[in-house]
């Protein structure tokens, strides 16, 4: 089947390449009904619009006669029922679906794919609600088309085309003023100044005469430009205020050669992105403000930064510029650079515009079409910064609202050939939704490098504790507690040692803190297991569920809390644990301390004496002396036949102290006799055999003493 519907002007149906006249108006306007909508549309609804003046059974009768004679002369299959629902059928081809998928459409199928409005000449009796969805609909169509002239025309440096597109444009709409802006700009350009001045004259006629209004000052501005009137030249974008930093870092030139190459490359017309990335207190915002303090050219630099309570407010990291009172003087006054369409548009997005003259226009489009408008709003705005060199930075994307982000995807695209580079920060454990997609399509697409920084190794620790005024003798202890994280070493170098700085605590406190409940718990096993958190340990400490500990594992892995390494899951930075260990009341402390210690000891049953060292620890800070005192007893005695006398000497020192006996006393002198100390040997020796003898032990006491002889040998 070879069906073509033209839906846009005056409606044509062509079947099999034959022209059709549909005699039936209700006929035709339920295809273009159908055309309009992706999905299949309820017969109640089509009903509802197109016979709501007539009963319900006739209503349906009518639908069908309606529908058999559609199928009688196009075809079977150009409607398709689905159940109680309508469609078109899937090979029927629409000027109204073909206009929708438009995207970035050559200069000769801009021209020719809107030949009128929407069912243009189609009279429909006795259907006033579909009458108003038809002009509504037009409406739609109607500024879909004009924006797609307009970006045709803002991407087209061809003068000759940007003429033949803008009267195209005032064709379809003649009080459509950025199409009267673009068609003198062009005339100018080809050196037509009578065809400028007539655009001119006529547009302001008309005005005039349907709205009573006169044309905008900056089509004013083209009316003197035509004339060649000396006017004031167009007022350059303000600088807006810019975070530097004159100070360089220490350890990061490669990461200032990866910036400075990227910005070499954007001077030359190529947009470049660089997505930095890094853990928190990395340094990946004094990092771009310090190279940005190197940049000789003359440049414009625009700051957005993402912040965690304001990441469900769309646009929240871009709107800050409207609190610049010298930008909106500037976008709103009376030489502004936008077109009043755009201006309006922006209006939508800045908070209590009222106090302005623009007042934001009501719209009746849908929520894909106010996006693109918005996104067009925007860009409009970038781009008169982008005639010069232009850094547009983005900090802590991570927090940044899924349409900002989808704006910057789509600046990025448009901005191509410009000189600019786009900075993007962000923590890597917290990427998601909308800012995963983006990374994933700029590295796929080779938009974009992703450059990770690195921590300070511990000569460049001691550089910085040294430049900050510290004691070089505590660098390495930093270094240690902080691993390399410059944001970390400098606010334990400014603490009383082996202290966590409330300012430091707060930042990672709060993280931890903002946790679901269930992966507290699983952070709390993690801290008190130590090396041996596998993750059905975790789970039995922790007492998650298998699928909940699934659940919590990932996200702390994602936030960068836990690391993995060889099936061992551990605190991923010593402060988190140090910062978390305060956190933990006693009581839980030691609940979580008997949890580990019952865990362990049912997974190494059969290999107790290979973790009777922890066994003990945990027991210990349980508060279990007893059962803290047999495993160090039995650790001793392990590290005895190993031939480990210093381990074994500290261990039954540890079981001795938690609960004393005279074969405890007894295993110490051996452990003394390993290293070879025979005094403290024979001490422990007497002290076993009388305490084996006071006990009524004579077997113990006879061991004793034969382990005191055999010291004298």
């Amino acid at each position: 089947m070879d069906l073509h519907c033209y839906f846009l002007g005056q409606p044509q149906i062509v079947y099999n390449q034959t022209a059709i006249h549909v005699t039936n108006a209700k006929a035709v306007a339920l295809l273009a009904y159908l055309a309009c909508h992706n999905q299949p549309q309820p017969r109640e609804r089509i009903l509802g619009l197109l016979w709501a003046e007539s009963s319900s059974s006739a209503a349906r009768k009518n639908l069908s006669n309606c529908l058999w004679q559609l199928r009688q002369q196009l075809g079977e299959s150009c409607i398709l029922s689905h159940d109680d629902r309508l469609s078109l059928g899937e090979a029927v081809w629409s000027d109204l679906q073909a206009l929708w998928q438009l995207d970035q459409p050559d200069h000769a199928t801009l021209l020719n794919c809107y030949r009128g409005p929407l069912l243009d000449g189609l009279n429909v009796r006795d259907a006033p609600e579909f009458e108003l969805w038809l002009l509504h609909e037009r409406n739609r169509l109607l500024q879909h088309y004009l924006q797609l002239l307009e970006q045709a025309l803002q991407t087209t440096n061809d003068q000759q085309q940007k003429l033949q597109l803008a009267n195209h444009g005032l064709g379809v709409d003649p009080l459509h003023e950025p199409f009267v802006q673009a068609a003198i700009q062009a005339c100018l350009a080809l050196e037509q100044r009578a065809n400028a001045l007539q655009h001119y004259t006529n547009f302001q006629h008309q005005l005039e005469q349907q709205l009573g209004l006169e044309p905008a000052a900056a089509t004013q501005a083209l009316r003197l430009q035509i004339l060649g009137t000396s006017t004031n030249p167009t007022i350059k974008p303000p600088h807006l205020p810019t975070p530097r930093n004159t100070s360089k870092l220490i350890g990061r030139e490669p990461d200032y050669a990866l910036l400075h190459a990227a910005w070499q490359r954007s001077l030359q017309g190529q947009l470049q992105v660089v997505l930095l990335t890094g853990e928190l207190g990395i340094g990946k915002t004094s990092l771009w403000q310090t190279w940005l303090g190197q940049i000789r050219e003359g440049h414009q630099v625009v700051v957005a930064r993402g912040l965690e309570i304001t990441q469900l407010l769309p646009f929240a990291p871009f709107l800050a510029w409207t609190d610049q009172t010298a930008l909106l003087d500037w976008l709103f006054g009376a030489q502004s650079p936008l077109s009043p369409y755009w201006q309006s548009e922006l209006a939508r997005l800045i908070p209590d515009f009222k106090q302005r003259e623009i007042i934001p226009p009501l719209s009746n489009a849908t929520p894909a079409e106010e996006r693109r408008r918005i996104f067009e709003a925007m860009l409009q705005v970038l781009a008169l910064f982008a005639d010069q060199p232009l850094v547009l930075v983005l900090d802590d994307a991570h927090w940044a609202d899924q349409l900002s982000l989808g704006w910057l995807g789509y600046a990025a695209e448009r901005l191509q050939s410009k000189p600019v580079l786009i900075i993007l920060t962000y923590r890597a454990n917290q990427v998601q939704g909308e800012l995963a997609n983006l990374i994933w399509h700029w590295q796929r697409n080779h938009i974009a490098q992703r450059h990770e920084l690195q921590p300070l190794s511990p000569r460049e620790s001691e550089q910085l504790v040294l430049q900050q005024g510290g004691d070089q003798q505590r660098s390495a202890q930093l270094y240690r507690r902080s691993r390399g994280n410059p944001y970390f070493l400098h606010e334990l170098l400014h603490a009383p040692s082996e202290q966590i700085p409330s300012s430091l605590a707060d930042v990672v406190g709060l993280r931890l803190t903002n946790l679901p409940s269930a992966a507290q718990a699983l952070l709390s096993a993690a801290m008190i297991l130590g090396i041996n958190s596998r993750l059905e340990l975790l789970q039995q400490v922790s007492h998650c569920a298998e699928d909940q500990a699934l659940d919590m594992l990932d996200l702390l892995l994602q936030q960068g809390i836990l690391a993995e390494q060889a099936g061992q899951y551990q605190i991923a930075h010593p402060l988190i644990g140090e910062v978390w260990q305060q956190q933990l009341s006693p009581a839980r402390r030691q609940v979580f301390h008997r949890r580990a210690a019952e865990a362990l000891a049912e997974s190494y049953a059969g290999m107790l004496p290979m973790v009777a060292v922890q066994l003990a620890s945990h027991y210990e800070a349980a508060g279990k002396a007893h059962e803290a005192a047999r495993y160090a007893e039995m650790a001793g005695y392990h590290a005895l036949i190993m031939a480990a006398g210093s381990e074994a000497v500290v261990l039954y020192q540890r079981a001795l102290t938690l609960e004393p006996t005279p074969l405890r006393q007894l295993g110490l002198g051996r452990a003394w006799v390993l290293q070879g100390d025979l005094a403290a040997a024979r001490a422990n020796f007497n002290a076993a055999r009388q305490a084996f003898e006071l006990l009524g032990d004579f077997e113990g006491a006879a061991q004793a003493s034969l382990q005191l002889a055999a010291s004298y040998q």
